[in-house]
C-alpha cells in the first residue's frame, strides 16, 4: 500500500468485501498487513483512514519496526495467528525480480504454513496488457511452487483490473468464500471463481469454466 493510493475506488470496493465477510463470519481473528511501500510517509492520521477504509479496528493493523527493505525481518515480525490480508502494491512476484510493492511466492507460503488453518487474503493487481484471469493462473502457479498444494478462490474486478485472492491449506475455507460470495452475488456471477491447485478433477468455477 502506497499511501498516494490512500482512498481510491479500491480502497472502498476491498473494504466493502471484507466488511460483509465479516459479517457471514467467514474471516476469524482478522487481521491486515498493509505491506505500506513508504512506511515513514504514514502517519497515525494516515493508517487511523487506512483502517477505516478496509472496516476494521486500527488495532487490527500489523505493525513493525522493520521496512520492506528488510524483508526476513519484516514477515518474522508477523506474529498474528489467525486469517490475515496482505495489500501490496502490486501483489504477488510471479517473475525472478520483485521489489517493495510485492509479495513473494514464498513469503505467502511461509504465512500459511505457520498457521494451518488460515485463511491468507492477498490484493492482486492486473499486469499490463493481460487478462486478469491469465494473470490469476500465473499467480497461483507461483504460489503452489512455494506451497505445494492448496486450495483458492478469487473475487475478479475486470473493471478495476485488480483481484482479491483467498488462498489456505484447507478447501473448507476457500469454499466458505465462494458460498458467502454466491450468497451475495447468486450462482451466475462470472467475478468469483474456486478451485484446488494443482488442478483436480473436482475444480470448478461458477463459470464453469477452468484456469
Amino acid at each position: 500500500m502506497n499511501l498516494g493510493f490512500l482512498g481510491d475506488a479500491l480502497d472502498h470496493w476491498k473494504g466493502s468485501l471484507f466488511k460483509y465477510l465479516l459479517e457471514e463470519e467467514v474471516l476469524r481473528r482478522f487481521a491486515i498487513d498493509p505491506m505500506f511501500s513508504d512506511q515513514s510517509s504514514w502517519a497515525e492520521k494516515e493508517k487511523s483512514i487506512y483502517a477505516r477504509l478496509m472496516h476494521v479496528e486500527e488495532r487490527q493493523l500489523i505493525c513493525h519496526k522493520h521496512d520492506l527493505r528488510n524483508r526476513c525481518e519484516y514477515f518474522r515480525e508477523i506474529e498474528h495467528d489467525g486469517d490475515l490480508f496482505l495489500d501490496p502494491d502490486t501483489g504477488v512476484a510471479t517473475g525472478s525480480t520483485f521489489s517493495k510493492k510485492h509479495v513473494r511466492p514464498q513469503e505467502v507460503a511461509s504465512l500459511i504454513k505457520r498457521h494451518g488453518n488460515r485463511l491468507l487474503v492477498l490484493y492482486q493487481h492486473n499486469a499490463r496488457g493481460k487478462i486478469l484471469r491469465e494473470r490469476v493462473k500465473e499467480v497461483l502457479v507461483a504460489i503452489n511452487s512455494a506451497l505445494g498444494a492448496f486450495s483458492w478462490c478469487s473475487y475478479e474486478s475486470s473493471s478495476c483490473a485488480a483481484a482479491i485472492l483467498f488462498v489456505a491449506r484447507q478447501f473448507s475455507r476457500a469454499h466458505e468464500v465462494e458460498k458467502a460470495f454466491q450468497k451475495l452475488l447468486g450462482l451466475g456471477s462470472t467475478k468469483i471463481r474456486v478451485g484446488n491447485f494443482p488442478l483436480q478433477k473436482n475444480d470448478r468455477s461458477l463459470t464453469g469454466g477452468s484456469l
